[in-house]
């Protein structure tokens, strides 16, 4: 689980440092378009000037969209592994930790593409991820564990209704308030205190 943890980390890193460089990148082509209307000598220079600036943001967003699919594959490995079978309880919660971990690598790519390949329906939901269904379905852990198993599904399903609410902007162009929604301090709390359940449940 370690080593994956740290590929987790790894693609979060690369998505969040593309996503830096690209903002620059269209910061500084509007930059050099403002010097372009303002001085006609100066067309040419800016015009490659932008030309550079506009292949550094196809070249950030080239490297996000394949630090998001490494991503999406991490996520998916743990998903087969909950769902698999014969896991012990310590190694579906550990595995749960690390791909709820992902989310937010996963909601700030839709935020800056556009794109995801969860519905939104599907991200709001908290019974249709792998460890959703799981706990779920699980009556002997909610048997024996009644206050964990609460404590876990009503973080997990918080989690999932602010994740869907961040989604949801972010698929139909609201990037500003899905941006604002996903550092909200609600949201940062519920992340917090879902990994904190997580990982004293794994222990």
């Amino acid at each position: 689980m370690n080593t994956r943890v740290e590929q987790i980390a790894a693609a979060t890193r690369q998505i969040t440092a593309a996503t830096t460089t690209m903002q620059q990148s269209i910061t500084e082509a509007a930059a050099v378009a403002e010097e372009s209307s303002a001085s006609t000598e100066q067309v040419s220079a800016s015009t490659e000037q932008t030309s550079a600036s506009t292949e550094q943001v196809g070249a950030s967003a080239a490297e996000m969209a394949g630090s998001a699919d490494a991503l999406r594959a991490l996520v998916g490995n743990f998903q087969l592994e909950i769902g698999s079978g014969g896991n012990s309880q310590a190694e579906v919660f550990a595995a749960a930790l690390e791909a709820h971990e992902a989310w937010n690598a996963k909601l700030r790519v839709a935020i800056e593409t556009g794109d995801c390949p969860a519905p939104v329906e599907q991200a709001r939901r908290d019974d249709c991820c792998t460890f959703g269904k799981w706990l779920h379905a699980d009556e002997s852990f909610k048997a024996a564990q009644s206050d964990r198993w609460q404590n876990l599904h009503d973080l997990h399903e918080q989690f999932h209704r602010q994740a869907g609410q961040v989604l949801e902007c972010a698929l139909s162009g609201r990037k500003e308030e899905a941006d604002r929604l996903v550092k909200a301090p609600e949201f940062e709390t519920i992340k917090k205190n879902l990994h904190k359940a997580l990982t004293l449940t794994a222990v």
